[in-house]
């Protein structure tokens, strides 16, 4: 039965995206085409379990030859799992990286990031648009501040083409399935189930951030008042000072921008 959830889980999203991310691919696709069909190539960076996806790009039989992997072992889990962590929110490290590529302008860089907030991937987005490369992310959750979206020139009108109110209500639903499914580690492994808690609600800040930030017609003054409430205070009990890493947004500026002490 769980694993019939799972399935089904997984074939709704792969669906939203098919619905939702056809343009965005095809346009990503053809700025690919067009940097190797004038012999440039296709670079792709990704730190820890993302490094996957840059693998399942490169040296496969019949694929694409002129790819290139930015593949750092130490920001990979065998080479030290708590180290690689490490050094992924560690700012310089995306420069060092970068000036060693040789990326030459026009030449596209897929970036892969599971929550888009540590300072490697992002500052490496940050350098590939100071570069005039071309630039496309991957990411499978946003998160507040200075993020792959938004580095990628998102617009408050990009957001809500890409996001709908019934969208983050789906992504918040899986939020709760989640809640569910570990509530009876709140009595057999209370530490587990902290964790995982923390966990949870932290994944949570980026669906709910954009309810509160960018679709406030959608609520009642009171209901918008409660979820801003909501979310700054599990901000501070998750110890979320700022909006991302190496920005300089801060939680006690929405704070002060949604007048709540």
């Amino acid at each position: 039965m769980e694993t019939e959830k799972f399935s089904n889980i997984v074939r709704e999203l792969l669906d939203n995206i098919d619905k939702n991310q056809q343009e965005a691919m095809d346009k990503a696709s053809a700025l690919i085409y067009e940097s190797m069909k004038n012999g440039g190539l296709f670079h792709i960076f990704c730190t820890g379990h993302s490094h996957m996806i840059a693998e399942e790009f490169f040296y496969r039989a019949g694929g694409l030859i002129p790819v290139n992997p930015l593949l750092m072992p130490f920001l990979m889990q065998h080479e030290g799992a708590v180290s690689s962590t490490k050094f992924e929110r560690l700012s310089g490290v995306a420069k060092i990286i970068f000036d060693g590529a040789e990326i030459r302008k026009g030449e596209p860089i897929l970036i892969a990031s599971n929550s888009g907030i540590n300072a490697v991937p992002i500052e490496m987005a940050m350098l590939a648009k100071e570069n005039g490369t071309l630039l496309n992310h991957h990411e499978y959750l946003l998160s507040t501040g200075k993020i792959l979206a938004k580095i990628s020139n998102w617009t408050k009108a990009q957001y809500t083409t890409l996001y709908s109110v019934g969208y983050l209500d789906q992504l918040l639903s899986y939020v709760d399935k989640a809640y569910a499914i570990i509530e009876p580690l709140k009595t057999t492994d209370p530490t587990l189930y902290q964790t995982l808690y923390e966990r949870i609600n932290l994944e949570s800040l980026m669906p709910r951030f954009v309810q509160v930030q960018y679709f406030t017609t959608e609520y009642t003054a009171a209901e918008l008042l409660a979820l801003r409430k909501q979310f700054l205070a599990d901000c501070d009990a998750l110890r979320v000072t700022h909006g991302g890493e190496n920005t300089n947004v801060t939680i006690a500026q929405y704070k002060a921008d949604w007048g709540i002490s």
